[in-house]
């Protein structure tokens, strides 16, 4: 029995230590650095973190340089957002590693520390976050890395055969953590942060220090229930983040009683049932999307191996047409009502009456 860990460190090695097998795959765990979508319309565009700069030029962050100004004797215009942030910055890392108060701390009050967090979140929101949908899309391939190896494990206790990776570590960075968190659904505010409402952002949801703090962590568990009363029930997952027990956000139930959330368990028959149903006839192609899911009554299960492929030049987002290559209009996150009287073709194709959500 073996450990397999991997890691991202900006190379291409594989080495044994022991009982794990570890492996550096970049690609994998670095995905922002090799998704070229992303890498072109974020990473290396000027105007992408055009939120973050506004909000440095604003009034809140105006009040914080001239405060620290006046605490160390300066002209206002001798100051800038980036040199009191990296004040700011060494004060935090010197509290949160060393546990000792740096003389840059006396420079904030509580309500600059308040303002310069907004100012990383912003960062972090606009990077890493729900900014641009691109920023989550980039690690698809590591949330289907992740079900892969639990859909092989499952395969595996299904046919007696022992566990080839009971364990599987994968280490990276914030910058690996945030996007597929985003991805997921979590942390998610209704109002986008923004440069000019930190004040409604009070309340938010995301904030960066506390969703991937030191040593933040996600764990995904599979367990094998022999006493399940229904097939569907004899594999459950759970999802921790923290340590933290969490909701599958888009599975409507908290763990253990929802089954393994399959994201590829149906078939595109089911999205050419939704075509006809819509009236608009056409072939569909079926993309690996975590975010379009069935909802029939208080259950949800996911649909199509979720959605509609090669939609658009850019990702698709929400109320944006997804006709190309389907002939069908509906746009994502519109609700399209499957009745109970269905005609034969839609009843065959398997799918339930209710609620569909593209």
């Amino acid at each position: 029995m073996k450990t397999k860990l991997s890691g991202g460190n900006n190379g291409s090695r594989k080495a044994r230590h022991k009982e794990a097998d570890i492996e550096v795959n970049d690609p994998l765990l670095r995905f922002f650095e090799h998704c070229e979508k992303f890498v072109a319309l974020v990473e290396e565009n000027d105007t992408a973190m055009h939120q973050v700069d506004t909000f440095k030029e604003g009034p809140e962050m105006q009040r914080v340089l001239e405060r620290v100004a006046g605490a160390l004797c300066l002209p206002p215009d001798e100051l800038n957002a980036d040199l009191v942030q990296v004040a700011f910055l060494t004060c935090s890392y010197e509290l949160a590693i060393k546990n000792v108060t740096s003389p840059w701390c006396s420079l904030f009050s509580e309500e600059d520390a308040k303002v310069l967090e907004y100012l990383n979140d912003l960062k972090q929101y606009w990077k890493r976050g729900y900014g641009y949908d691109i920023n989550s899309r980039s690690s698809c391939s590591l949330f289907q890395d992740i079900f892969q190896q639990l859909d092989k494990a499952m395969e595996e206790s299904k046919s007696s055969k022992p566990i080839s990776s009971p364990v599987i570590v994968q280490i990276g960075h914030a910058e690996t953590l945030q996007p597929l968190l985003s991805l997921m659904g979590f942390f998610k505010d209704e109002e986008p942060l923004r440069a000019n409402n930190y004040a409604r952002q009070a309340q938010r949801r995301f904030r960066s220090g506390r969703i991937v703090p030191y040593a933040a962590n996600l764990l995904f568990v599979l367990y094998h229930c022999e006493r399940a009363t229904a097939p569907r029930d004899e594999y459950q997952l759970q999802l921790l983040l923290k340590q933290q027990p969490q909701k599958f956000l888009h599975g409507g139930r908290s763990p253990p009683d929802p089954p393994v959330l399959d994201v590829r368990d149906t078939t595109a028959r089911d999205a050419n049932a939704v075509g006809r149903t819509a009236g608009r006839p056409g072939s569909v192609r079926i993309l690996v999307d975590p975010l379009a899911w069935i909802v029939t009554g208080d259950r949800e299960r996911p649909l199509a191996a979720q959605g509609l492929e090669e939609l658009q030049e850019e990702p698709p987002v929400s109320n944006r047409d997804i006709a190309k290559d389907t002939g069908i209009t509906l746009g994502v996150n519109t609700p399209l009502e499957i009745p109970a009287g269905r005609d034969a073709a839609v009843a065959d194709s398997g799918v339930d009456p209710g609620r569909f959500v593209l």
